[in-house]
């Protein structure tokens, strides 16, 4: 890894349609989704943080850095995204990039950090897309941005989507083959198709490319 790139893994979701418990705790085949997402981005990242909108006893007994949503636990993803590029931009040196992925991807691909990173200079944030969705939380985005993102969530009820219009943006793609790398578990069904795709694929396989 030539660059220190962090990455903030977004929680703050509750997954009211999985059940009652909090969705980073979703177990898939035994193991939750924080974990699963942990595994697919260790070996990518020079450091992990999470992002959660309220503190929590599950969040601590992690061991990772813990983000509150900025400016409050209001503001939705976008809170997150911007507790995520605070503490990068706190950091010295500063990284160059802060990787953000969502809790419920549990397919993530092994080159993501790599692809999203390799942006020109002009770039502000790159956003991955798969299967004509472009997937606007799995993104690498310049800690530069802190400021601009707050000053912006204060002013104005932005969306992730909307901001990154207002910027710099650019998308990546990715195949989607036997399924999608950027596959995001909401329902019952999700999980369903998820814990067939670790049966048929396996742990280790990465969606996006030949087996």
């Amino acid at each position: 890894m030539t660059d220190l790139i962090p990455a903030v893994v977004l929680a703050g979701g509750k997954g009211s349609r999985l059940g009652d418990g909090e969705k980073a705790l979703t177990p898939i085949l035994g193991k939750n989704l924080i974990d699963h997402v942990r595994k697919r981005l260790e070996d990518q990242v020079s450091a992990m943080a999470l992002s959660i909108r309220t503190l929590s006893p599950w969040a601590l007994e992690l061991g990772l850095p813990i983000l509150e949503d900025l400016p409050n636990p209001n503001r939705g993803p976008l809170g997150g995204v911007a507790a995520a590029l605070a503490w990068a931009a706190s950091q010295t040196p500063q990284p160059k990039w802060v990787l953000t992925v969502p809790v419920d991807t549990p397919f993530l691909p092994a080159d993501l950090c790599k692809k999203l990173t390799t942006a020109d200079q002009k770039t502000d944030v790159a956003v991955a897309a798969s299967g004509n969705r472009v997937h606007h939380t799995v993104a690498a985005w310049r800690p530069t941005l802190a400021e601009k993102l707050l000053d912006a969530i204060c002013s104005d009820a932005l969306s992730v989507r909307r901001f990154q219009e207002k910027i710099q943006t650019v998308e990546i793609p990715w195949a989607v083959i036997d399924m999608d790398p950027f596959m995001n578990i909401n329902t019952p069904k999700d999980l369903e198709i998820a814990e067939h795709n670790y049966l048929k694929y396996g742990d280790k396989h990465q969606p996006g490319l030949k087996a």
